[in-house]
């Protein structure tokens, strides 16, 4: 039998099982942010080099402000590991068209200006 790869829902299950079984045994107290800032980080590494071929390409995942660390992080992995390197490459490039799109798209002009009532 062929072993199923790991679907994204079971590996963000157990990213998130794993960080909080460190977190807790390793401090008394860490920040919930932290915690969402690392599982972000490490789903989207799996988005980025799923275990089957298929991109998880989704342009909602460019509005995460933490998309940009994750997308560092790729980064590093690319420089241990020059498999990933193309990878790396594609998803940068991704990113910076997709912020290119959006500066096109905002608005070139201040909204206009209210009026102040006169009292009489």
């Amino acid at each position: 039998d062929e072993e199923i790869p790991p679907n994204l829902g079971d590996i963000i299950i157990l990213i998130n099982a794993t960080i909080k079984r460190v977190m807790t045994t390793s401090f008394s107290h860490f920040p919930r942010r932290l915690i969402t800032t690392a599982n972000t980080i490490l789903s989207t590494q799996f988005r980025f080099t799923p275990f089957t071929k298929k991109r998880y390409f989704r342009p909602g995942m460019f509005h995460s402000k933490d998309f940009t660390l994750s997308l560092d992080f790729f980064q590093i992995r690319a420089a241990v590991d020059p498999s990933k390197r193309e990878e790396y490459l594609h998803w940068r490039d991704q990113y910076q068209n997709f912020k290119k799109q959006k500066e096109h798209h905002k608005p070139h002009h201040s909204p206009p200006r209210r009026r102040r009532r006169v009292r009489k």
